[in-house]
């Protein structure tokens, strides 16, 4: 048998190869803390590596699972906290309001008040829902069996909606229902889809009037319809120089209401309604003098 120089190289060489891979290997397993770097190496404890892998996800999973959860009913256990402090707070209030303790300063403190069936009003309770609406404050009423009219409308008038009258009361084994409800108000949206509100019986009521800028905004919606020539400040003669002056001054009048907000001063809001006086009269006037001369010529 003879061994050529050539093979003894070929064998060395392939030792030191299969070495080499052998070397590569260990280092990687060191490196990486795995012995088993793919399944080929340890089909055996392939499998076990795969099952443990899976328990531990599962694993994961349910950690992560008990974390939301715990997170949720710290989230449940405060809003309950939550809840109750706001209903011993209603129930404190509701107390002080049927014990007719309403004290006047505190109302500031809140976004909307309720005037169930609210009997005598004192001057200061009255001014400060007067401020409190004026400065932007929600306030719903509601009249009942205590509610006395003329008390009423001398505490409340300039916040009502409306000025109430007489009281009606239906027959016995008589009512009458609301047919007619604007449903996109706040207050009466939640009765929009289930539609109970118009089948409530109403026994007693109020008979109401609209205040009078109410009244005033109805006439002068009126008059845009009655065939009167309005005058026009700045192109009609008579008069021309006076009737812009006096504008010009209302005008001055309505940005110092507006600046003053919500309190100007009384004389300044019904000084502001002498121009729109002096404008209708005016152009009635003229409108008069027009139809004469017409009719003479």
């Amino acid at each position: 048998m003879r061994i050529s120089t050539a093979g003894i190289h070929h064998a060395a060489l392939t030792s030191l190869l299969s070495q080499q891979s052998v070397l590569s290997k260990t280092q990687t397993q060191i490196a990486s803390g795995k012995r088993v770097q793919t399944p080929a190496d340890d089909p055996v404890a392939a499998v076990h590596i795969m099952e443990l892998q899976r328990a531990l996800a599962e694993s994961d999973q349910f950690n992560s699972n008990a974390d939301m959860a715990k997170s949720r009913l710290t989230l449940e256990e405060q809003a309950l906290t939550d809840t109750g402090t706001l209903l011993q707070r209603v129930r404190e209030i509701t107390v002080q309001g049927n014990n007719g303790s309403v004290d006047p300063a505190s109302i500031s403190n809140y976004a909307l008040v309720v005037l169930n069936d609210a009997g005598p009003i004192s001057p200061a309770l009255a001014g400060t829902l007067a401020k409190f609406v004026n400065a932007g404050g929600q306030m719903i009423i509601s009249t009942g069996p205590r509610t006395q009219p003329e008390s009423f409308n001398n505490a409340l008038q300039q916040v009502a909606p409306a000025t109430l009258r007489e009281a009606v009361q239906t027959k016995a084994g008589e009512s009458v229902a609301i047919t007619e409800v604007k449903f996109d108000h706040p207050i009466f949206e939640v009765f929009q889809q289930s539609g109970r509100l118009a089948a409530a019986n109403v026994i007693g009521y109020f008979r109401s009037e609209p205040p009078a800028n109410a009244a005033v905004l109805a006439t002068f919606v009126v008059l845009v319809f009655v065939r009167i020539g309005y005058i026009y400040p700045s192109r009609t003669p008579q008069f021309r120089r006076l009737t812009v002056t006096l504008g010009i001054v209302w005008g001055i009048s309505i940005v110092a209401i507006i600046w003053l907000l919500p309190s100007p001063p009384a004389w300044l809001v019904y000084g502001s309604l002498a121009y729109p006086v002096y404008y209708g009269l005016l152009s009635l006037y003229l409108h008069q003098q027009r139809e004469k001369n017409r009719r003479r010529g």
